[in-house]
Parts: C-alpha cells; sequence; structure tokens
C-alpha cells in the first residue's frame, strides 16, 4: 500500500502523509517555542517561527492565514527561508541554487501572492541575501 501510494507522488518525493508530517514542524516548533517564558519584546517568537511557512493568499500552512493575520516578521522570515532553502549548498538532496534564480522564484512567490512584494524588493534591493550567504551554520552543531 505505501509503495503504490508514493508510485502516485506527481512533485517532489513525498507523499502525502510524509508531507502532512513534515508540514508539521511548524507546529512542533510553535509547541515548543510557546513554553519559553520569553520577554515582551520577544513574546511573538513562537507565533513568528510557527507563521513563516504561512503564504499571504491563506494558501499555507500551518494555520492558512491571509496578509493580515500574518506576523510582520513572518513575512520576513518566510523570505529568508525560502532564499536560504534554494541557495543553501549543505543540503544533501539538493545542489545549491545560483542567487539570480533564487531571487527570480522569490519574485514569482510575490508576483503569486505568497510572499509581500515590498517586502521581496527591500530583500532584494538592500541585498539581505548576501548576509544570509555569510551565515557559518557549522559552529551550531
Amino acid at each position: 500500500e505505501d509503495d503504490l501510494m508514493n508510485l502516485f507522488v506527481k512533485r517532489g518525493n513525498l507523499n502525502d502523509d510524509e508531507r502532512k508530517m513534515m508540514n508539521n514542524h511548524t507546529l512542533f516548533t510553535y509547541d515548543v517555542l510557546k513554553e519559553i517564558a520569553w520577554t515582551e519584546e520577544l513574546s511573538l517568537v513562537p507565533r513568528v517561527a510557527a507563521t513563516h511557512h504561512e503564504k499571504l493568499s491563506g494558501k499555507g500552512y500551518p494555520w492558512g492565514l491571509t496578509t493580515e493575520e500574518i506576523p510582520f516578521f513572518a513575512k520576513i522570515l518566510a523570505i529568508a527561508d525560502i532564499f536560504d532553502a534554494l541557495t543553501a549548498s549543505d543540503r544533501p538532496y539538493k545542489p545549491a541554487m545560483p542567487t539570480e534564480k533564487a531571487i527570480s522564484i522569490l519574485r514569482e512567490d510575490a508576483s503569486a501572492n505568497h510572499l509581500d512584494k515590498d517586502l521581496v524588493e527591500l530583500f532584494i534591493s538592500e541585498k539581505a541575501y548576501e548576509e544570509i550567504n555569510q551565515i557559518d551554520y557549522s559552529n551550531l552543531y
């Protein structure tokens, strides 16, 4: 039965059950972070982290929020997260994408009402992606 379900995967390599499990990382993150005694200034951290896969159109996850419901900082995190996922060289399942292609995809996502257009253009015009490319993750482990 599992093999048959896997044969019906049209895009990517995850079946529906695996994709739902993967998408739940935002809820797991929220559950862990909400238990921390954040200062008032950082009190939105759990919600921001949990909503960085929401799309302005309401077709994101985990809650299907729309533009007005998505925290401002989650909109910023979404852009950085997508850029990092596309360009990271440490992903064993895919090669890093060139910056120009990743920027093109961010603009396409903004045009499709997935990402905030103004924030995407600010990310690009200010070359914030250069900062992301310089992060050394090796010392985090």
